[in-house]
């Protein structure tokens, strides 16, 4: 799918009226949701990721409308429900978005701490999607005929893993022989499977 057919498939799915900002009695010039009345005002499509994580995040203040909640914490609940969605679509959403509305949760909730408010809890988006999608992709290394070591690190997505077994060839050297990388995959089992 495009990024024009994932926006017109969310608009669609989850009933979303757009606004070009003639309907909207706001002055806010960024783009912002009603939550009541499902509308996102002020949102601009164009065929990419950032216009279409703009408008599932959007859509994530709809889906997510809770009024107990503070300004950081609907941030940070908005922003997981469109990252889960993005994954769905199998759309990547590079780390510097990501860091871009971690900073803005943690500036909403260094404001709220200030006026007196207390118990936030942990609003790490990478942290939080870690929990939800363990890290399902790992780089193992062959050395000579022994038994395969598996790096330390893991990686939500095939992707990643590809790029750390590029950065591991350039750096590392043959131990007693022949160093080979593979990208491996957890199994259902909890074991891991060669995918590359």
């Amino acid at each position: 799918m495009t990024y024009k057919e994932i926006q017109d498939d969310v608009v669609r799915k989850y009933r979303i009226d757009l606004c070009d900002g003639t309907k909207c009695r706001d002055d806010w010039s960024r783009t912002h949701a009603h939550v009541k009345i499902r509308r996102v005002c002020k949102w601009r499509q164009a065929n990419s990721m950032k216009s279409t994580f703009t408008l599932l995040h959007e859509v994530g203040h709809i889906e997510n409308n809770d009024a107990t909640m503070r300004r950081a914490e609907e941030e940070f609940h908005a922003t997981i429900w469109a990252l889960e969605r993005a994954r769905e679509y199998g759309m990547e959403v590079p780390e510097e978005e990501v860091e871009r509305y971690q900073r803005y949760i943690n500036m909403e909730r260094d404001r709220g701490l200030r006026r007196g408010g207390k118990g936030y809890g942990n609003l790490d988006l990478r942290e939080a999607m870690d929990e939800r999608h363990p890290s399902l992709y790992a780089v193992m290394r062959v050395y000579g005929g022994r038994k395969g070591v598996l790096d330390s690190r893991r990686y939500p997505t095939r992707k990643k893993a590809e790029k750390r077994m590029d950065d591991l060839m350039r750096t590392m050297f043959a131990l007693d022989g022949e160093l080979v990388l593979a990208i491996v995959e957890k199994t259902a089992d909890e074991g891991w499977e060669v995918v590359m």
